[in-house]
């Protein structure tokens, strides 16, 4: 990685409560307690290493120390275990494209990848 942070993506501790939805209606409850870097590469391995949503969750989430994501199927609220762990947004960016440069590995967004987009009109 570039550039030293006080804390790399392995050490930042973060709780991920998980909501289950079925119909608007909580189904199931689930909280546990992970590596930052684990929530990354889960995320990345998913959507795509160049999805702007990511960036959006995480940046807020380093900045912030919490955020809440939904899904079709469940609700995931993030938050940072220690609030010591919120970064100045430029760093949080940093760091966040410093992980990504190291989890992409020799590819450098060249024209191996697609991203799929969905539009979808206003409800």
């Amino acid at each position: 990685m570039a550039e030293e942070y006080p804390k790399q993506p392995h050490e930042i501790m973060i709780k991920v409560t998980r909501n289950e939805m079925e119909d608007g209606i909580r189904t199931k409850k689930e909280v546990s307690v992970c590596k930052l870097s684990d929530k990354l590469q889960l995320y990345l391995t998913r959507f795509g290493h160049s999805n702007a949503h990511i960036y959006n969750v995480i940046i807020h989430l380093l900045t912030e120390a919490k955020v809440r994501v939904d899904f079709k199927d469940y609700i995931e609220r993030i938050e940072l275990v220690e609030e010591s762990d919120k970064l100045e947004r430029a760093a949080a960016i940093t760091l966040l494209e410093d992980y990504i440069d190291v989890f992409r590995g020799d590819d450098k967004g060249g024209f191996t990848t697609t991203q799929r987009i969905v539009i979808q009109p206003p409800k």
